[in-house]
This record gives structure tokens, sequence and C-alpha cells, in this order.
């Protein structure tokens, strides 16, 4: 991907994703749209996990 398509892919995610604050709601569907069409991650929903526990009881979004 070149750097022009990313920063337009980039400017794209930031509109989508203006006013949407509902982090419990919609936590899982930014990652993958991050990850899927901004970064060009392919197959982000198979690997990804999301609320993975960590060692020290907390847990980590994706």
């Amino acid at each position: 991907m070149s750097v022009v398509e990313q920063h337009t892919r980039v400017l794209a995610f930031i509109e989508q994703w203006r006013g949407h604050g509902d982090e419990k709601q919609e936590t899982q569907r930014f990652w993958l749209d991050l990850l899927q069409n901004v970064l060009g991650v392919r197959g982000a929903i198979n690997q990804t996990l999301f609320e993975y526990r960590t060692v020290g009881g907390g847990f980590i979004d994706g």
C-alpha cells in the first residue's frame, strides 16, 4: 500500500469513527476496522483475540 493510499485510509477511518463514544459496544468493530482497512492486516478477524486475560488479572482489548 502506498503512503498516499494509507493516508487516505487513515482519514476515512478517523471520519467514520468520529463521535462514536460507547467503547464497550464498538471496541471489537473499531479494532477490526483499524487492522484490516487502515493497517492492511489480512485475516484480522481470525487472528485477533479480544479481551485477552493478562497474567496480572487484567485484560487487553485486542
